[in-house]
């Protein structure tokens, strides 16, 4: 592991706090704007590590956040980016560890293209968990903290979900009994 202060790590927090914050903006366009920042920022602090299919992936998820503005929902989008990650795992293909982040993109990317709420949430925390382990086992500080920052997010925001959706069950159907 690299000192964590090294140039490649300093580049992981900054891609993290661009991340983070990116997710705390209100806007959609903006938020995926600055997610492709994060990203890009991202593929050089993988590239930096050794880690190439991670530094590939993050390349086409800044594709992907980009495209998402103007191609919400499209099938032929989600075909092209499932093809880019692909192929972008297979020429940069080093251990089982590359697996993960490649993985967790094509899963995020059906969420994307096809889901939301809940099921959503659930893919996102299941990629993160992902990013987890790949990020502990090449070394990125930065991408680990922002990975466990965003699954106590994203696992409580399923929670909760889960909880409201429940309350208003138990509301419909106190409603539909008094009836």
């Amino acid at each position: 592991m690299s000192n964590w202060l090294s140039f490649e790590q300093v580049l992981g927090y900054i891609a993290s706090i661009i991340l983070l914050i990116g997710y705390g903006i209100k806007h959609d366009k903006k938020t995926k704007i600055v997610l492709v920042v994060s990203s890009l920022i991202f593929s050089a602090h993988f590239f930096m590590l050794g880690a190439f299919t991670a530094c590939a992936v993050n390349i086409v998820n800044a594709m992907r956040n980009a495209s998402s503005i103007f191609l919400y929902k499209s099938k032929l989008a989600f075909i092209v980016f499932t093809v880019l990650y692909g192929v972008g795992a297979y020429v940069t293909y080093g251990s089982p560890v590359d697996i993960l982040p490649t993985f967790a993109s094509f899963i995020t990317c059906i969420g994307m293209f096809f889901l939301g709420g809940i099921r959503f949430r659930v893919l996102v925390v299941i990629a993160v968990v992902m990013w987890i382990v790949h990020n502990v086992v090449v070394g990125s500080i930065g991408g680990t903290i922002q990975a466990c920052i965003l699954f106590f997010v994203g696992s409580v925001t399923v929670y909760r979900l889960m909880r409201d959706k429940k309350s208003q069950q138990n509301i419909e159907n106190e409603v539909s009994g008094a009836e």
